[in-house]
């Protein structure tokens, strides 16, 4: 072992025994000590003694507990235990005052000691991917605590203490088997990011409202059936995913989500989407497929800085022709709808690079869709389209089209003159490969 800095590192050296008697001499030097990636299944009572230690890292190894002389390291800052075994805590882990760091991400922790809530200095605490069922309430009292991550546990309830983290700036409690989330829950003001995605939660607290300097809430696959108008609050929200919920339809008030840049609500029950939708003036990412949308808002078109829009799988038979506004947009998804038209204002669509319109009931494509001078790859399979206009030979930029199973005799001269072309795919169309010619596939 390497003793003559303050720094000592024997990782990835196959140990299974930590010997720290060759440290001892130089016990009041070692501030540092990186033990990760070895097999180090028990710690010696000795680490005690090291007692300036301020990181201690043990990382990938096979320990399963700690010993309680682990309370004596009264200097410590960083503690690193990811990817043990570890199934208990000693409660001697509240003597570690100085403590501001704790990974115990991926072990077997069944419960927390109650101790835990006398470390005042703790800013972090990392617990994802254990087999925690409950939390002590004692947790509250970490005045300190910037982010807690819980993912990945078997946490059926949260102590209502928590909501007295009044410093917590992160909050993640995905995985878990949570059916509510606590009423106080706009206490937390200091909360920006909240992940509860894969829970059981029916019910998002009118309290969210509060949490005004909230920047990112992923509430993904749960059994929400309703958002409360207070959502309108949270002026400083950038990301809200509530994908694979019950939602049926969205508050008025979502329209105030000024600095939202990311929506996801794929997988939901949506008939349609509020007019106020035109308010969210900064939405970049528009996630909406799997719903049963029949119509679009005409003040979509008010999306200007929207780039990606999602919309597969719905019932729409018609866009909006406001739909042509949305000058930034780079991808547009709408296979599996109704669509029997298009409109001709498609054609402003001046940056899409990816047009999906397959498995629709599309007839024939204006000629307007030559004007989109960006496209690269374009999907209009599983159409009834019987020709196409000779404007499509303008797409230059065109990579890949896929125009099977449709009802084409034959394609314009243009497009088959297309140098930027790689692929297209024609199979499923009354056409002989004469007209096809050297183009499928390129």
């Amino acid at each position: 072992m390497e003793t003559a800095t303050p720094w000592v590192d024997i990782s990835f050296s196959s140990l299974s025994n930590l010997d720290l008697g060759p440290l001892l001499p130089r016990r009041d030097m070692i501030l540092e000590l990186n033990a990760r990636n070895n097999r180090i299944a028990e710690l010696p009572p000795d680490l005690g003694k090291l007692w300036a230690l301020e990181e201690l890292d043990l990382d990938n190894n096979q320990l399963s507990g700690l010993p309680y002389q682990v309370g004596k390291l009264q200097a410590l800052q960083e503690l690193w235990l990811r990817n043990n075994q570890i199934v208990g805590l000693p409660e001697h882990i509240g003597n570690m005052a100085a403590l501001q760091g704790l990974d115990l991400d991926n072990n077997q922790l069944a419960g927390i000691p109650t101790a835990i809530g006398e470390l005042a200095s703790l800013r972090w605490l990392w617990l994802r991917n254990n087999q925690l069922t409950a939390l002590p309430w004692q947790i509250g009292m970490l005045s300190s605590l910037e982010e807690l991550y819980l993912n990945g546990n078997q946490l059926s309830a949260l102590p209502g203490q928590i909501t007295q983290l009044g410093a917590l700036r992160k909050l993640g409690l995905s995985h878990n088997q949570l059916a509510t989330l606590p009423e106080d829950l706009g206490s937390m003001a200091s909360l920006e990011q909240l992940e509860a995605s894969y829970n059981q939660l029916r019910v998002l607290p009118s309290q969210v409202g509060a949490l005004v300097n909230l920047t990112g809430m992923d509430l993904d696959a749960n059994l929400i059936e309703a958002i409360p108008g207070t959502i309108g609050r949270l002026g400083s929200l950038q990301s809200l995913s509530l994908g694979g919920n019950c939602l049926a339809e969205l508050p008025e008030e979502m329209g105030k989500l000024e600095s939202l840049q990311w929506l996801w609500l794929f997988d939901n029950r949506l008939g349609c989407l509020p007019a106020s939708i035109c308010g969210m003036k900064a939405l970049e990412e528009l996630h909406l497929d799997d719903n049963q949308l029949t119509t679009l808002p005409l003040e979509l078109g008010e999306l200007r800085e929207l780039r990606w829009l999602w919309l597969r799988n719905n019932k729409l038979t018609a866009l909006p022709w406001q739909i042509g506004r949305l000058s930034l947009l780079e991808e547009l998804y709408l296979s599996g709808n109704q669509l029997s038209a298009l409109p001709w204002q498609i054609g402003g669509l001046g940056s899409l690079q990816q047009l999906f319109l397959d498995r629709n009931q599309l007839m024939f494509v204006p000629a307007e869709v030559g004007k989109l001078v960006a496209l690269q790859g374009c999907d209009l399979s599983q159409n009834q389209i019987g020709s196409l206009p000779e404007e499509l030979g303008d797409l230059r930029q065109l990579q890949w089209f896929d125009l099977s199973s449709n009802r084409l005799h034959a394609l314009p001269d243009g497009v088959l003159g297309l140098e930027s072309l790689d692929q297209l795919f024609v199979a499923g169309n009354p056409m002989g490969e004469s007209q096809v010619g050297p183009t499928e596939p390129m």
